[in-house]
């Protein structure tokens, strides 16, 4: 499996789910000496790649996973999404989460290799959390799963917690420089604190 945004809120969550689920290799991409150290330490990754570093990309995915990918976990697109489809072996998914890198409009790009979803009869879905909240049979089970998680010290995360409203613009930016580290809050203080 390979995870992008490994290092972010809902990156470093999904590395450690699909371990708990029985993923026998995990691979992530942050951005950051710092945050791929943490996705390995931290969360559990087999290895992540540094795509600021990485002179080339695609290169250093298919070096880390020279089997191929059979889940792709997207938080960013781009060239990170085009690179996982060219890596996916026979029947392998992509779930799109998000797609950061294209969010200011400058860097939306379509992977100009979708070919290879039919060639490896490969899927590609996107999702929202919002569409699950319906199913009450799901949640109880995903509920259970990430309690016992936690209470095992198998599920991590960590909080990037700003003060002050007057910060809460900087914050927000920074989810998209990636100058934040885990789910990013940010605390406002009222009279009765």
């Amino acid at each position: 499996m390979l995870v992008s945004g490994a290092a972010g809120a809902v990156g470093s969550l999904a590395g450690q789910i699909a371990r708990q689920l029985g993923a026998s290799r995990v691979v992530g991409i942050a951005g950051g000496p710092d945050k791929c150290r943490r996705a390995v330490d931290r969360y559990g990754y087999d290895h992540c790649i540094d795509y600021k570093a990485a002179a080339d990309l695609p290169a250093a995915l298919a070096g880390a996973l020279p089997d191929g990918l059979d889940v792709y976990f997207d938080n960013v697109g781009g060239e990170a999404l085009g690179a996982a489809v060219d890596l996916l072996r026979k029947d392998g998914r992509i779930a799109l989460c998000g797609m950061i890198s294209g969010y200011d409009g400058r860097n939306a790009q379509t992977p100009p290799n979708l070919w290879n979803l039919v060639a490896q009869t490969a899927a590609m879905r996107g999702f929202r959390v919002t569409d699950m909240l319906g199913d009450q049979a799901f949640l109880a089970k995903a509920k259970a799963d990430l309690d016992r998680w936690i209470a095992s010290g198998n599920l991590r995360g960590d909080l990037d917690i700003r003060d002050g409203l007057d910060r809460a613009p900087a914050a927000f930016l920074s989810l998209f420089s990636g100058g934040n580290s885990g789910r990013l809050l940010v605390h406002v203080s009222g009279e009765n604190e």
